[in-house]
């Protein structure tokens, strides 16, 4: 199938897609930074081209910075969970450990720049 050029007609089908992924096993769909849509255009914060209610086996995760898109989905009564930022201790030992998979490691030098 053509995927639609036009806002409305894509506005229009997005569901349907979702639909099929539910039929076909399921889908995990991330969104990341909602909050940087163009506000100019197609009132994309106002989140009216996400559909409020998904299929079953459709699951949705989403990240935004507070404001309208924030309200918008707290709105809908989604399960919503604010993260933190890491402090420095936790990304030294977040670095260290992924370098670690491969046999890698900073001095601490490198780790308290």
């Amino acid at each position: 199938k053509e995927i639609p050029q036009q806002f409305k007609e894509l506005s229009e089908a997005f569901p349907k897609w979702l639909a099929e992924a539910s039929r076909r096993g399921g889908l995990v769909l991330v969104l990341d930074a909602l909050n940087q849509l163009d506000p100019h255009r197609h009132n994309a914060l106002d989140l009216a081209w996400l559909p409020a209610h998904l299929p079953v086996d459709v699951k949705l995760v989403v990240s935004t910075l507070p404001g309208k898109t924030q309200e918008v989905l707290a709105s809908r009564s989604w399960t919503t969970l604010m993260v933190q930022p890491l402090t420095n201790a936790e990304r030294q030992t977040l670095v260290q450990e992924y370098l670690s998979l491969y046999g890698k490691k900073l001095t601490d030098a490198q780790l308290n720049n």
